[in-house]
């Protein structure tokens, strides 16, 4: 009974609401909703409510976007798996540094929508485990888009069940900590992302972060780096990558609060209603937007976004990256990052169980006297209905499913 209840009955209410959505988007028809009712299996006064929504939303000027949004799982899959021979082929590429980052950045798009089972990773298996003098070596030029080539391959290893020198890793973690802490005045702010990969390695490495890797790189830092002049130059996702760090390192108190809050005044000046800017004067970047996010859903600070609606640049931009995306060696980058993270705050909108997200989702999907009745609820309770659902971890931003 306990394995039906809390494994069996979360399934079937998922398949149940999978098919509520798709009736009142127009992909089924009414005969299979009205099986059910003969079966007794829908009450009558829930096929009325299903009936009103329908047709409310066929009249709205959101049918349109709801009908985008169910058929994104489609489109997206359909173009991974309709490519599957060129992302295979992926792995043959000869620049080291392009094939680790595609194919680190590819499967977590993979990963996202679970078809892991319809590739063959036999040949990037077989690189990363013969050839870790290759790959255990820093990028020349780091940033979010183009990960460390060390981190990718160590990634990879650990989802792909890859067996390596364990000895090998930690001893070359070691040198990149020693680098980092000799080389650098501010680690934070100098070496972010480089600081950012290290700290991601580890965990997958040792499971945690090593506590003495924490003190030299947490050092006192001048005022002048946290002026507001010089934090106007650098990326909203490095500013908003700092405070994660401190998340991570679980030492918030070693940033002042001032300086906390001049870097969160810098990145709220580069909100506005459709996403997050990169820069002041650049335009909105999903890499940005979804940092911007996460870093607010870890500070319980998620009302930023009540006037905000996202999810239409981040829709937009997945059905338009997948058209012109082409599985090749001189393959776009900025197309798959954009895609990857427009992903990861797709993900995040629908895995945070606040009032805040679950308004962003209906002012994109549904009529607007359904996002007023969102605004006036006081909070969201829990009920006895179960679901299967994803929790996001506030301080790494890993998902866990929930039964």
């Amino acid at each position: 009974m306990d394995v039906f209840k809390f494994k069996i009955i979360p399934i079937i209410n998922e398949i149940f609401l999978e098919l509520f959505i798709f009736y009142i988007g127009g992909v089924i028809d009414s005969s299979i909703i009205l099986n059910l009712k003969e079966l007794n299996l829908l009450p009558l006064d829930l096929i009325i409510k299903l009936n009103k929504l329908k047709e409310d939303l066929h009249k709205s000027n959101k049918f349109e976007n709801f009908q985008k949004y169910i058929g994104l799982m489609d489109n997206v899959c359909g173009k991974l798996c309709g490519n599957k021979k060129d992302i295979e082929h992926l792995e043959d590429i000869d620049n080291l540094e392009i094939k680790l980052q595609l194919n680190y950045l590819i499967y977590r798009i993979i990963d996202f929508f679970k078809l892991q089972n319809n590739f063959d990773f036999s040949n990037i298996r077989t690189f990363i485990k013969n050839n870790m003098e290759k790959w255990l070596i820093t990028t020349p030029i780091v940033s979010l888009t183009n990960p460390e080539i060390y981190y990718c391959g160590i990634f990879l290893a650990n989802e792909l069940n890859i067996d390596l020198d364990k000895q090998k890793i930690e001893k070359f973690l070691d040198n990149i900590y020693n680098s980092i802490i000799e080389e650098t005045y501010t680690p934070l702010i100098e070496e972010t992302d480089q600081v950012y990969y290290f700290l991601k390695a580890c965990e997958i490495v040792y499971d945690h972060i090593e506590p003495s890797y924490v003190q030299k790189l947490i050092k006192e830092e001048e005022e002048e780096f946290y002026d507001i002049d010089n934090l106007k130059l650098m990326e909203t996702s490095k500013l908003a990558v700092i405070l994660k760090i401190y998340s991570l390192l679980e030492l918030p108190e070693k940033l002042e609060l001032k300086n906390i809050e001049k870097i969160l005044e810098v990145i709220k000046e580069r909100i506005n209603d459709n996403g997050v800017k990169q820069f002041p004067d650049g335009s909105i970047s999903s890499e940005a937007t979804y940092y911007t996010l996460f870093i607010h859903y870890m500070r319980n600070s998620l009302k930023t976004f009540d006037n905000t609606n996202f999810i239409e640049n981040i829709i937009q931009k997945i059905y338009r990256n997948l058209t012109f995306l082409k599985f090749e060696e001189d393959i776009n980058f900025d197309l798959v990052s954009e895609i990857f993270y427009s992903c990861e705050s797709l993900k995040w909108l629908n895995c945070i169980e606040h009032k805040e997200t679950l308004s962003q989702l209906s002012k994109y999907l549904f009529p607007d006297y359904i996002t007023d009745k969102i605004a006036k609820i006081g909070s969201l309770s829990k009920n006895n209905i179960k679901y299967r659902y994803f929790k996001i971890d506030k301080i790494t931003g890993h998902t866990k499913e929930i039964l």
